[in-house]
């Protein structure tokens, strides 16, 4: 299965290179081992790139899919590393809807240390805010709307709605 990881290499331009790593997100120890003299991390991320010029915006909302990826690297020009956990915020309840575009969350992450916490945090709110939608206690946008201020006030994360852009196009067309 792996623990994938997006590494983005941060060009002169502002703009990002993509590559991937299928063991990245192993206790993020990939962070230590992207350097100027290792800048694949000998061997670790592919060399191939998945996408290149990719704007900071983009970044996210069309490549960073948080049902697929546990971590990303954000490389600067200097080898400076910034790692994330990412998850996936979607409650997954008795009626989900398969046209609903995808929540997910970055969180800065300290390389080395144990991550099973956060995600447990992350996978019980969810877990739990799901069976009080189920309820009909909460609806599904009140739900998510407090479990993302939760998650932008206790774990200081970025929340994102991940739209690759076929789907987009896709949807144009209906």
């Amino acid at each position: 299965m792996g623990h994938r990881a997006l590494v983005a290499y941060r060009r002169p331009d502002g703009r990002y290179d993509l590559r991937y790593s299928h063991w990245g997100a192993d206790r993020f120890a990939l962070a230590w081992r992207l350097t100027a003299s290792t800048p694949l991390a000998s061997g670790a991320v592919e060399p191939d790139l998945m996408a290149d010029g990719v704007s900071p915006g983009a970044l996210l909302a069309e490549h960073l899919d948080p049902r697929t990826y546990e971590a990303l690297y954000l490389v600067s020009g200097g080898f400076d590393v910034t790692t994330y956990l990412v998850a996936s915020l979607e409650l997954h309840t008795a009626i989900d809807d398969a046209r609903r575009r995808p929540r997910g969350v970055i969180v800065e992450v300290t390389p080395g240390t144990p991550e099973r916490e956060l995600r447990n945090w992350l996978r019980v709110t969810t877990d739990v805010l799901a069976d009080v939608v189920d309820a009909g206690a909460l609806s599904r946008e009140t739900a998510r709307a407090y479990l993302e201020n939760r998650v932008r006030d206790e774990l200081n994360g970025y929340c994102y709605t991940y739209e690759p852009p076929g789907r987009r196009d896709d949807e144009r067309r209906r």
